[in-house]
């Protein structure tokens, strides 16, 4: 296995930052949808899914919302995204695939929801 370079630990560093901040966001904003339309999102509940999450309650968290992981492990792409697209040989149209995939999860979760 070939040992990251100092250019890669900047980026991984630079993104993790980036998740960290998304999330603390997150933690103090209010949903426009919600505050608009007056409906719950498609990722409604997932705020509270995470801070479940770190408090190791996965009970709790697959309760809020059942698509947590899909974020954990979008997450965990993104911090690692240029690794992972080498050593997978992933390209852009293959990361618009995933992207367009879990979207339609989440919109397929929400209108079940509305059923």
């Amino acid at each position: 296995m070939k040992i990251l370079k100092r250019l890669e630990i900047k980026e991984i560093g630079k993104r993790a930052g980036e998740t960290l901040l998304i999330f603390i966001f997150c933690l103090f904003y209010r949903c426009p949808f919600k505050l608009f339309l007056h409906v719950e999102c498609p990722g409604c509940g997932m705020t509270r899914a995470m801070i479940s999450v770190l408090k190791l309650d996965f009970r709790q968290a697959f309760a809020y919302h059942p698509l947590f992981p899909i974020v954990i492990l979008g997450g965990v792409y993104y911090i690692f995204r240029t690794q992972l697209r080498r050593w997978f040989h992933i390209g852009a149209k293959q990361e618009n695939v995933m992207l367009l995939v879990a979207g339609l999860i989440f919109l397929g979760r929400w209108i079940w929801m509305r059923i």
